[in-house]
């Protein structure tokens, strides 16, 4: 009995329970809170669709590959229609990465406290539903465990199929992390594998990563839309996030110049500054070149604390990776390892924004980097490892998360803000969910007016960011797109002809920056789409936040 009181003691004063359990404490309060008309509503709805029968790609338009939504329809299809199905999915999923992180990554004791009681802070205080990025990333962290074990034993060559196979089940929840990642692991097999087991390594893993998206193809391919598939999941992404491309390109760059300049730098000279000066101004005239049109990024460096952490993610790897390359010390090649996997996670996570939220989701590699980087320094300069500078140095490095849970519960308990009266929304799908009171007395007369007024079988189309009024109400979507983020001119047609063919057709516009600030960058670029609603539809009724129209 005893022996059995001492065991579960260790587990409950275990780092990783601990972390859990930190993480749920500050989660739970927060996850039923708020409805995300954008994303969330984007994955519910598209989730519903799958559930009735339609087709990614062929029935509506997807730009990414479609892992998440066809998790969520299989949950969804079991516990039914509602909001809290994804934020549950999230919860399991973080869980999901607190305990392979705890095994990806050995500390003191102290550290594993704090690596993973800030994780727990990361993930309650900047996500709040699952996604492909989450989703994702419990895989890639699978991946690299896997690496583990095979550069321990790299004559077993089952971990080289293994880390494929994994990679490729990454590359159908999102096609960036899955292409980047697919190199960087590559990478890794081909530098830190003995020689002799190269080839095998090398052709075990391409195999591996090539089964789930064979299947995958050969499901799409049968079924006559492999086109569309590969059209959607390659050019219509890159058009859809064309905008990121001058960032990753610059981004690229940049790796170049800093370790041209590191090099440099790294003996004092007057010869060695004057050419780094050079190779900086060099650096900022080619950026100019590439990106002229996102100078804001570089002259609105001092006011926009976003890159500053891009500048952290983006240099921190470099720098040890640079250092430690060619180092026969175990540590450090390992954390050139961890180097260099960070540095494919910040890329892969580019991709989609250049924000603290976008790339946070790289936290359960870059902690580590930081803590590996911080005692390394420490013994180069003969300096005592002090984990107290660390946690403090560490606070600054997850600030903007703590900032956030700070502002939430602010406004939940009336602490420094004014507090926010959150109350049920009286809908089946979203029961268990609570939203400000202000936003239920817009919602609830909204959902109940589009009921009335169309027939069960009618169709609904709201736009520019909000499918999640598809889901709440019910009601099918009246055109294949459901989303318009970076609308093109051509796709304003689409869904004339789409809506053209509906009789029975509710349409709801959404005011400009009312729910979504960004629906004003989509108002211009919709102006085809709004004359045509606005010439051939009645205006039936409007409310706080939404425009509706009826033919």
């Amino acid at each position: 009995m005893d022996n059995k009181l001492v065991s579960l003691k260790n587990i409950c004063l275990s780092p990783l329970f601990v972390g859990i359990i930190f993480f749920l404490s500050l989660q739970l309060q927060l996850f039923n809170l708020d409805i995300g008309f954008r994303d969330e509503g984007y994955l519910l709805n598209n989730a519903q669709r799958i559930n009735n029968g339609e087709m990614p790609y062929v029935d509506f338009f997807l730009a990414i590959t479609p892992g998440t939504y066809y998790i969520q329809a299989f949950v969804m299809k079991i516990f039914g229609n509602y909001i809290i199905t994804d934020r549950i999915l999230y919860i399991l999923c973080v869980i999901l990465i607190l305990i392979l992180s705890s095994r990806l990554f050995k500390f003191t004791s102290y550290l594993n406290y704090i690596f993973l009681i800030s994780l727990g802070i990361i993930y309650a205080g900047k996500l709040s539903f699952a996604s492909y990025n989450i989703e994702a990333l419990v895989f890639i962290i699978i991946s690299l465990l896997l690496f583990n074990k095979l550069i321990s034993n790299d004559r077993e060559h089952k971990y080289s199929f293994l880390i494929g196979l994994m990679n490729s089940i990454v590359f159908i929840f999102k096609q960036s992390y899955g292409g980047v990642f697919f190199l960087t692991l590559l990478i890794l097999i081909t530098f830190f594998t003995k020689r002799r087991y190269l080839a095998k390594n090398i052709f075990l893993y391409l195999l591996g990563g090539l089964i789930v998206p064979a299947i995958f193809s050969l499901f799409f391919y049968l079924n006559g839309s492999l086109y569309k598939l590969v059209n959607a999941i390659f050019y219509s992404a890159l058009s859809v996030k064309n905008d990121r491309l001058p960032f990753i390109l610059t981004s690229l760059l940049f790796i170049a110049f800093f370790a041209f300049v590191f090099n440099f730098a790294k003996k004092f000279s007057l010869k060695r500054i004057i050419l780094s000066v050079c190779l900086f101004l060099l650096f900022l005239a080619l950026y100019i070149l590439i990106s002229p049109g996102r100078m804001h990024y570089i002259y609105g460096f001092y006011k926009d604390t976003s890159v500053y952490y891009f500048l952290i993610f983006l240099t921190a790897p470099i720098i040890l990776i640079n250092l430690f390359f060619k180092s026969n010390s175990k540590q450090e090649r390992y954390l050139v390892i961890i180097s260099i996997e960070a540095l494919g996670l910040f890329l892969a996570s580019a991709f989609s924004g250049r924000d603290y939220a976008t790339v946070v989701v790289t936290a359960p590699l870059y902690i580590p980097l930081f803590f590996y980087a911080l005692v390394i320094i420490c013994k180069k300069f003969r300096l005592p490892t002090n984990n107290i500078l660390i946690t403090l140095l560490l606070a600054l490095f997850i600030f903007p998360s703590i900032s956030y849970l700070a502002k939430t519960y602010g406004k939940l308990y009336g602490i420094g803000y004014d507090k926010e009266i959150y109350v049920n929304l009286n809908i089946k799908q979203a029961k268990y969910i609570n939203i400000p009171i202000s936003q239920k007395n817009d919602l609830e007369p909204l959902i109940d007016y589009v009921k009335k007024v169309s027939l069960n079988n009618g169709k609904l189309l709201c736009f520019p960011y909000c499918p999640l009024l598809n889901f709440l109400t019910d009601r099918d979507n009246a055109s294949y797109f459901n989303f318009f983020y970076k609308f093109r001119p051509g796709d304003q047609n689409k869904v004339i002809v789409d809506i053209g063919n509906n009789k029975n057709i509710i349409i709801l516009i959404q005011k400009m920056g009312e729910i979504e600030k960004e629906a004003n960058y989509e108002d211009e670029k919709l102006s085809v789409l709004k004359t045509f609603i606005q010439t051939n539809y009645k205006p039936t009724k409007t409310t706080q936040n939404f425009y509706i129209y009826k033919n």
